[in-house]
């Protein structure tokens, strides 16, 4: 039974040596779970030409299969080595036409470049309670160097959020308690989806929280304020 099973290995071994065929990650998974040591299958992948998925998901497959970080570090060393020529020595560079000689140009890769945000063209999306509203007016009020559009197809930046209105029981008002109205927005970048700034702010006074409260209007004044601290906006 074990001389069998040893063959089987075998047989499975040589198939994909001898053939020469292009490993992936299933052909090591395929090789860990027929019981060849890690030596030998680093040798084979060392040896081999091969085609891996060294993202994170591929990595982090190649481990709930039970490969181990040797061989894992074999695989990401190969991916990363520079292409070789049949005869095994580095590919020559081609040679360049006069118009390759221009100088390059950087690419940025994922993302367009992110505007700064003084000047950006601002849209304002539609909020609960007409928060998005009393936003726009204090932009204006304290004279942030943006510009509110009317439009997404306008804007540089997109402004979203939620309004969470807190009930009227008594004991939520109780010495103070809570916020009656409580604002969490974000601010996007439109080129590269990304969060740029995030803020909350509630309508309670710290001092006699009790009597003094400001509704949406004083929500919007403090989330304003918070973000010329934050982003540093200065006319």
């Amino acid at each position: 039974m074990r001389k069998g099973f040893l063959g089987l290995v075998f047989l499975t071994f040589c198939s994909l040596v001898a053939a020469q065929q292009s490993l992936n990650n299933d052909s090591i998974i395929k090789l860990v779970k027929a019981g060849l040591s890690e030596d030998l299958i680093v040798s084979t992948i060392n040896a081999s030409p091969g085609t891996y998925d060294t993202s994170a998901s591929g990595l982090i497959f190649l481990k709930s299969a039970g490969v181990s970080d040797k061989v894992v570090t074999a695989i990401v060393t190969k991916v990363a080595a520079p292409t070789a020529s049949p005869l095994g020595t580095p590919e020559s560079p081609k040679p360049t036409r006069s118009s390759d000689t221009a100088p390059a140009v950087p690419v940025q890769i994922d993302a367009q470049p992110q505007p700064p945000v003084t000047g950006s063209r601002v849209f304002i999306a539609p909020m609960e309670g007409n928060l998005d509203g009393f936003i726009s007016a204090e932009i204006l009020k304290q004279k942030l160097p943006l510009i509110v559009v009317t439009s997404d197809a306008q804007a540089d930046l997109v402004m979203t959020g939620l309004n969470l209105k807190q009930d009227d029981h008594w004991y939520n008002a109780a010495w103070g308690g809570k916020d009656k109205n409580e604002g969490s927005v974000k601010l996007i970048g439109v080129h590269n989806k990304s969060v740029i700034w995030a803020g909350d702010a509630g309508d309670r006074s710290l001092l006699f929280s009790f009597y003094r409260r400001g509704g949406l209007s004083k929500v919007a004044e403090r989330l304003v304020k918070q973000m010329q601290k934050d982003l540093s906006l200065k006319r």
